[in-house]
């Protein structure tokens, strides 16, 4: 009898653990558990279960894999003076494959107290991945360089005249955006006049700058010029300003800046729409406004008459274009009347990228607002998008000590996807406690 109570309890054990065996794989909600191995920011690898790290029903965790510039990372030469930035737009070069990531506001070495020198503060920095479709980018966290001189130093790609916000003329200009056509670098650069708070910055000029050499040299495109006003006390600053060279030395154009006005164009992020057109998206000063959108044929990209302009979606909810100045004049009486017609997104949007993504088969938006990052999702790239969904905010420290508060941005691209799009790695951007972005990793279900 003893044998048989002994045999049963043995039974029973071997099937509580088979049991609990089959179960480890599966966490509270019945879901796969998220145990991967992943990057820190030493570049070295380290299996972390991720699943404590998650803020939307879109997702199974979100991940900070480490900072991707500053001294705690793995892009760090002091030559280049890049010891704190922001944004991180990436750009695909698909003649070299390479992805550019675009950076605002760089601030140079720390000094023996630990603050930055403000020397050599520059407006923009872009560093580069080569070979970027072998993912060892999100595995190491290492930039193959920065856009650098002879030096090393990261050069500012178009430089700012740096006056302080109380002079209301131009404190920096920063990347918003950027795409490349056929082996050249398009960056869209906005001239800030003067920061508020609550994600408020008064903003000059949107302009384009282009490098057709990988980065070493840069020019810019006057003809691609979307301005705050043509009249009124910062007009006259705002011509200027616009007519500059890269180096800040007058570039010999005269441009008619009451074609060009464009309150809601002042801050531009592009997209390669895979139907013959490169889309923009447009927003206002900060993170105030709503979005809009227009479009242009890819080998007509340098010519602003050839632009046509989102009006609306008609019955069949079919984009409705406006070309050239007359649809831009269209734009702007909707927004002087307050209609929101012409809008692609009709609440407030924070910085943007738009790309495809195979696992939803959707065109995925991301923006931030008030510290939380949202996504949105379209069949087709011109919208309607869905309500914006968020995917990360300053609820949890997403697996690093410290939670990071302030954050913003959120930039992908689809040459940051992994596993047909089911994991999307992130740059996201903090102004509290780390002054640099992260890359972050993060699968859905």
């Amino acid at each position: 009898m003893m044998k048989k109570i002994l045999v049963l309890i043995l039974c029973a054990l071997f099937l509580f653990g088979t049991y609990a065996c089959s179960n480890s794989e599966k966490d509270s909600s019945g879901s796969a558990n998220s145990a991967y191995t992943s990057a820190d920011s030493t570049g070295s690898d380290a299996t972390v279960d991720k699943t404590g790290y998650n803020l939307s029903d879109y997702t199974e965790y979100v991940y900070s894999l480490g900072a991707i510039t500053g001294k705690n990372s793995q892009n760090f030469p002091k030559e280049c003076e890049v010891a704190g930035t922001d944004l991180g737009f990436p750009v695909y070069d698909e003649t070299r494959d390479r992805m550019y990531f675009l950076f605002g506001d760089t601030m140079p070495l720390f000094n023996e107290t630990g603050e930055y020198y403000y020397g050599t503060r520059r407006g923009s920095s872009v560093a580069y991945v080569d070979n970027i479709s072998t993912g060892d980018f999100t595995k190491t966290l290492k930039f193959t360089s920065w856009v650098k001189d002879e030096s090393g130093f990261a050069f500012a790609i178009a430089d700012s005249k740096y006056t302080p916000s109380s002079e209301r003329y131009e404190n920096s200009k920063i990347p918003t955006g950027g795409i490349c056509i056929n082996g050249t670098l398009y960056v869209f650069i906005m001239s800030v006049r003067s920061w508020s708070v609550g994600g408020v910055w008064d903003i000059n000029f949107n302009g384009v700058v282009k490098s057709a050499d990988g980065g070493n040299t840069w020019e810019r495109v006057f003809d691609l010029t979307w301005v705050e006003n043509d009249e009124g006390m910062y007009a006259e600053n705002i011509k200027e300003l616009a007519e500059q060279r890269c180096d800040l030395i007058y570039g010999g154009v005269d441009l008619d800046l009451s074609e060009r006005v464009a309150p809601n164009f002042l801050q531009i992020t592009a997209a390669d729409g895979k139907d013959g057109y490169i889309y923009i998206f447009g927003g206002g000063r900060g993170r105030t406004c709503g979005m809009e959108m227009a479009r242009v044929r890819k080998e007509n990209f340098e010519d602003f008459d050839s632009y046509e302009y989102f009006t609306g979606y008609d019955a069949s909810q079919n984009p409705v274009w406006k070309k050239g100045t007359e649809g831009l004049a269209v734009v702007r009486n909707n927004e002087l009347l307050n209609s929101n017609n012409n809008l692609l997104i009709k609440n407030r949007v924070g910085e943007a990228t738009v790309f495809y993504n195979p696992y939803f088969d959707k065109w995925i938006m991301t923006d931030n607002i008030d510290n939380v990052i949202y996504m949105s999702m379209s069949k087709n790239i011109y919208g309607p998008y869905s309500t914006k969904k968020a995917i990360l905010d300053t609820s949890y420290d997403h697996g690093r000590k410290d939670a990071y508060y302030e954050l913003y941005g959120g930039f992908s691209h689809e040459k940051l996807l992994a596993d047909d799009g089911q994991t999307m790695y992130l740059v996201v951007s903090y102004m509290d406690k780390i002054y640099n972005p992260h890359l972050m990793e993060m699968r859905f279900w």
